[in-house]
């Protein structure tokens, strides 16, 4: 989803330093007679003076190339000219890089991601973040922000492969925005709610990155499931202040990447049934595997899908393959497809309740439901891909009946 919020808390460089007035004569001694100063350097010094106190494009620009100049030709010249024209020359620098990444923030959001495009952006940012070290900072804590979230856009859509990179931003990103506690002298302006209205979505779709990459690194390890469970959890846990906005709770991706994790452990508790010898499948152990299987579709595979088909309004596809596997799990659970459109619905509304308990006959039964197919969600490398308009006019998920 677009969202380019422009950096504003810089201050504009000319006019931005208050002036010692200019004298003619060089600082000495008590009792000594000040010497003269150089007639070259009192001009330059009040050029300088003059251009950096007008508030124009032109005169700024000028302000930037003499406060330089002055440090360069002049570096004995009076302590608090030298100084001022220091500040000047770093405001000039970050004015400069923020110009850099506002141009390459525009240029990433302009149309659908390219790898080269977020390659520049990236550069542009951490440039930026070299000459912006204030942590605390309103357009610090916004930069590193919008590089996650244009990193994590460009990764869901498969079109940028280093996930290592994003998931550095990603892991700044909550770092910096998760509590920001702002110095009162940013707490001005539009400064704090820009760092406020971007913060939902950045913890919100950073968090999912987080899920996501351990899902593809590391998804066959128990524990890394685990990890990416949390971390899928917490995005889902985000509400955003605006209804429409489709992060978080409202994002199918969660849905379907929590899918992925409860579909890979079903598979897995599969593979050890059919492991079994015929007369272990009639003992215990496999009555046990059984039941473990059962409680994996009724508590999670189920539910799950209830919750992808209630955010899918506007992806066909993805609903009608999260509508076969529900109905391939109901009917083996509960049989009675009448029951499931009561059933569905109870996640329309609000797709993060636990939901109804799934109406499942209570039988013992030798063989499992048929595997789950990984299209859409299975397995990591079958996950959607998000396309690039999508969230931008989704609405509230309709009621659907399942299939017959």
């Amino acid at each position: 989803m677009k969202n380019v919020i422009l950096i504003t808390a810089l201050a504009m460089i000319p006019g931005a330093i208050t002036f010692k007035p200019l004298n003619t004569q060089a600082q000495s001694t008590p009792g000594q007679n000040a010497p003269a100063r150089d007639p070259k350097q009192i001009e330059f010094i009040r050029t300088w003076q003059e251009a950096c106190s007008k508030n124009d494009a032109a005169n700024g620009e000028k302000c930037c190339q003499l406060s330089k100049e002055l440090t360069d030709k002049y570096p004995n010249a009076e302590k608090q000219y030298i100084d001022d024209a220091k500040k000047v020359v770093r405001k000039c620098a970050l004015n400069k890089a923020e110009q850099k990444f506002t141009n390459a923030l525009e240029a990433f959001y302009e149309s659908a991601p390219e790898a080269n495009k977020l390659e520049a952006l990236f550069s542009a940012g951490d440039a930026y973040l070299e000459i912006d070290k204030d942590q605390q900072s309103p357009a610090h804590i916004l930069t590193v922000a919008q590089l996650a979230l244009a990193g994590h856009r460009a990764v869901v859509m498969r079109v940028y492969k280093d996930l290592d990179r994003v998931k550095t931003y990603a892991e700044r990103s909550i770092q910096a925005i998760g509590t920001p506690n702002l110095p009162e002298k940013y707490k001005m302006g539009y400064a704090e709610y820009d760092l406020f209205d971007v913060r939902d979505e950045a913890l919100a779709n950073m968090n999912q990155y987080l899920g996501y990459y351990l899902i593809e690194t590391k998804g066959a390890e128990p524990e890394a499931q685990d990890q990416a469970l949390a971390y899928i959890n917490k995005s889902i846990q985000v509400r955003g202040k605006d209804s429409r906005a489709l992060f978080g709770w409202k994002d199918m991706y969660n849905y379907f990447l929590r899918r992925a994790i409860y579909s890979k452990r079903y598979t897995e508790l599969s593979k050890k049934y059919q492991a079994l010898t015929e007369e272990q499948k009639n003992g215990d152990t496999g009555k046990e595997l059984i039941r473990q299987t059962n409680q994996i579709i009724d508590t999670k595979l189920i539910p799950e899908l209830a919750r992808i088909i209630a955010t899918t309004a506007t992806n066909p596809a993805m609903k009608n393959d999260a509508i076969d596997h529900f109905n391939m799990f109901w009917k083996d659970r509960v049989e009675d497809l009448s029951k499931a459109p009561a059933y569905l619905k109870s996640f329309e509304a609000d797709p993060t309740i636990e939901g109804p308990p799934v109406p499942a006959k209570v039988f013992f039964r030798r063989d499992l439901p048929r595997r789950v197919r990984t299209g859409n969600g299975g397995d990591s490398e079958n996950l959607p891909v998000r396309r690039p308009d999508e969230g931008d006019e989704r609405s509230g998920a309709a009621r659907v009946s399942p299939e017959t």
